[in-house]
């Protein structure tokens, strides 16, 4: 992962204009000085509102978290309703406040470029920080806080651009998530639905209709430990239209939010499908393995 992100780096530098920012939390740092060591130090802003929301189990496993007593339907809790999660009023505490102060973050740095010049964010922080960065920047509400997964460091990408002349606003992608170079589907507790973009036109096994692949996911998210594997249509119209509807049926973010996820022919949206809330994205715009590819 170091390699990678210091190829991008160096390509960057080249490219464009570039700013890092990074967790004033000492495991930020840490992870900061691996893979900007090329980058000047004096060029590294320190941010604590990058800070990652304070929760009482920082520090345990997720199978300590589990077996806990203490902590275990807290744990629980927190996962089925994490947008409205408060312990105290501290700031550190308090998902909202989370929000306010990423989008406080935001606010000053998208808006700090006094040119037209392209510039490139380098941001590195936290899980829930970085859920309530991408949230806000593509304009979802606090009560969407679980619907992206943020992985250990994982890389996430957000292109944005001029819009069209009638447009006021600049357009958005999301155009990769969770991304690191060994992505591994956990099907142990949760079902995944791996929503493939064919690479050509001539696949008879594209399901190309929203009812079609609601029932396949309907017949087998019942299994849990299960992937389930559907191939949509190359063209760019019919599969965006057909993904962002499959999207907003299992996770019911707002349509506006997942046009905004792009994904390449022969690339990969990856969801976990719980029995009990809805899924959440876990990955986007990856490339899978060809065998799991294969599967229908």
């Amino acid at each position: 992962l170091s390699n990678v992100l210091q190829n991008a780096l160096q390509y960057s530098s080249i490219q464009y204009r570039n700013k890092y920012y990074v967790s004033s939390l000492k495991r930020a740092r840490q992870t900061a000085e691996i893979i900007l060591h090329p980058v000047n130090s004096k060029s590294i802003s320190i941010d604590h509102r990058l800070r990652e929301i304070t929760l009482p189990w920082q520090g345990m496993y997720k199978s300590e978290i589990q077996s806990s007593s203490e902590f275990s339907w807290m744990y629980s809790d927190f996962q089925m309703k994490s947008n409205n999660y408060s312990i105290h009023s501290d700031e550190h505490k308090s998902i909202f406040h989370l929000w306010n102060r990423t989008q406080q973050f935001l606010n000053d740095t998208l808006t700090s470029n006094s040119t037209q010049d392209p510039i490139v964010h380098w941001i590195v922080s936290h899980n829930h920080t970085s859920k309530a960065i991408l949230g806000s920047l593509l304009h979802l509400e606090t009560r969407f806080h679980s619907v992206f997964s943020i992985g250990n460091c994982s890389i996430s990408v957000i292109d944005e651009y001029n819009a069209p002349k009638h447009h006021k606003k600049r357009i958005r992608k999301l155009v990769l998530l969770n991304w690191t170079p060994n992505i591994n589907i956990s099907t142990k507790t949760n079902s995944s639905l791996i929503i493939h973009r064919s690479l050509t036109r001539k696949n008879s096994m594209i399901l190309s209709s929203l009812d079609q692949i609601l029932s396949v996911v309907k017949d087998k998210a019942t299994v849990n430990s299960s992937e389930i594997v559907v191939t949509l249509p190359h063209q760019e119209s019919h599969f965006h239209t057909l993904h962002s509807e499959l999207l907003h049926h299992l996770t019911t973010a707002p349509l506006s939010t997942l046009c905004q996820i792009h994904i390449d022919p022969g690339h990969c949206t990856v969801l976990n499908i719980p029995q009990h809330h809805y899924a959440s994205i876990q990955h986007v715009n990856v490339i899978m393995n060809s065998s799991i590819i294969n599967q229908r």
